[in-house]
């Protein structure tokens, strides 16, 4: 299956910091690297999933929480505070060593992967997949006492 023009940025519009990485995924199936949403961020994804990306402050990796929890404590990065509020992402790491970025971003990429399907397509949520009968989920509008359910709230008539 070929790629579209845009699941590789062109090397003017990725950061010359993030080539080597990009490099270093340039053959595996089913990673593309996009553009991110602010300025100047690249985005590696595999299938639909964000496993590694890059800001202004380094390279952002997905990792286990124990893993990432022992890497802050050993100060090789931070926890990634996207909205910078202090609310941090704790399966998130920030690490500003681009001598350690290759490294994280294939660790990010075996934990993402153990979670995509082995087809790398993207699947609705359970909830979207269950059929209505004995399998669906109950309703969460409940009429109240002598009351029918109208546009998902209760009325009493």
């Amino acid at each position: 299956m070929a790629r579209s023009a845009r699941s590789r940025p062109a090397p003017a519009e990725a950061d010359p910091r993030f080539t080597d990485v990009l490099e270093a995924f340039a053959g595996e199936p089913n990673v593309s690297a996009v553009p991110g949403w602010g300025r100047g961020n690249s985005t590696l994804r595999a299938g639909e999933k964000i496993f590694a990306l890059l800001t202004p402050s380094g390279l952002v990796a997905k990792l286990p929480r124990a893993r990432v929890d022992a890497l802050v404590a050993a100060r090789e990065g931070t926890r990634f505070d996207p909205r910078k509020n202090g609310r941090v992402m704790k399966e998130w790491l920030v690490s500003p060593d681009e001598g350690a970025w290759i490294a994280l971003a294939r660790e990010a990429y075996g934990y993402v992967g153990v979670t995509l399907p082995r087809d790398g397509l993207r699947r609705a949520p359970r909830s979207a997949r269950q059929t209505s009968g004995s399998g669906s989920r109950k309703s969460l509008a409940r009429p109240a006492p002598g009351g029918r359910v109208g546009g998902g709230v209760a009325c009493v008539r």
